[in-house]
């Protein structure tokens, strides 16, 4: 039974690797990444949900494999799930073996062959095989989420949209009947939308308690406000959007958190009524007060 997988970031120098390279462009072209240790079988302990943002230019994904002892892995590979915007579509890659239990995820074109090129939340799921043909248990395969050229949505600023000495990167978009997310988009009132956002959490700010918030400002026939996220949906529907008089004092949490590296907030999926929106998220530190949000908003224009 393979025992551990380990995932690292590039900008720690220990003997955990995950790299993820990226080409440069008009998306993001960063790595984010945290130390974890994911179990792949009984023993150990088991870490979901991994978060990574970057760039499908160019994907690079190596992993380090660490087998029992008296075994070798033979075969690592990755179930990919892509959530949104197409449901339930999935495929399989297989990651090429190099050298000191390293496995890395083939080119960048057989991947979008094989998963689309389409942009959004990729869930890959891991499995390995080792020299005496066991596998890793079904239910504790350890997953990592990698946001795949999301529009970046720039640095994070206060609530009046003034500056901060922060370190958050911000990245989303809306994806109009599952198509490519876009920062911003027309679509009618008929067409089904998803409102998706990550953040790069400054390093500062990681582990530390927050508020998940995300509001709108909104201009429609004869009528103009806000609207606000209420508490997050246990069973995954979508949060209420409460009507909101735009002052800070009343915003609203949308999800408790501790703060990891790269945090997701799924804000809105279905029709929108008439009118235009700029879409805003963050969070909100309890101890300090301090409040951090996207600079650029999301957009929806709906006829």
């Amino acid at each position: 039974m393979v025992q551990y997988i380990y995932l690292k970031s590039t900008s720690y120098f220990t003997l955990i690797a995950l790299i993820l390279v990226m080409a440069l462009g008009s998306v993001v072209n960063k790595v984010y990444a945290q130390e974890r240790l994911l179990s792949m079988g009984a023993v150990g302990r088991i870490l979901l949900d991994q978060r990574i943002i970057g760039s499908y230019e160019s994907l690079n994904l190596t992993i380090e494999v660490i087998p029992q002892e008296n075994r070798s892995v033979t075969q690592v590979e990755a179930n990919v799930v892509i959530p949104n915007p197409i449901p339930d579509k999935e495929c399989t890659i297989s990651f090429d073996y190099t050298d000191n239990n390293q496995w890395q995820l083939p080119a960048t074109e057989d991947f979008r062959s094989k998963c689309g090129n389409q942009n959004g939340k990729y869930v890959l799921h891991f499995n390995a095989r080792d020299s005496v043909g066991e596998e890793t248990d079904p239910n504790k395969r350890p997953r990592i989420s990698v946001f795949v050229g999301m529009p970046p949505l720039e640095s994070g600023v206060d609530f009046s949209g003034n500056s901060l000495e922060s370190n958050s990167e911000f990245v989303g978009g809306v994806s109009v009947n599952r198509g490519n997310y876009e920062r911003s988009q027309v679509l009618k009132s008929s067409s089904e939308g998803h409102v998706l956002g990550a953040i790069e959490v400054d390093p500062a700010h990681v582990n530390q308690s927050a508020d998940i918030f995300a509001y709108a400002q909104f201009s429609g026939p004869g009528s103009e406000g806000y609207y606000m996220l209420g508490k997050k949906d246990p069973n995954g529907n979508n949060a209420p959007v409460l009507s909101w008089d735009g002052n800070l004092t009343t915003l609203a949490t949308h999800e408790d958190v501790n703060l990891e590296q790269t945090q997701e907030i799924s804000i809105y999926q279905g029709l929108f009524p008439v009118g235009t929106y700029k879409i805003y998220f963050g969070y909100r530190l309890p101890e300090n007060g301090m409040l951090v949000r996207n600079s650029q908003p999301i957009e929806v224009t709906v006829y």
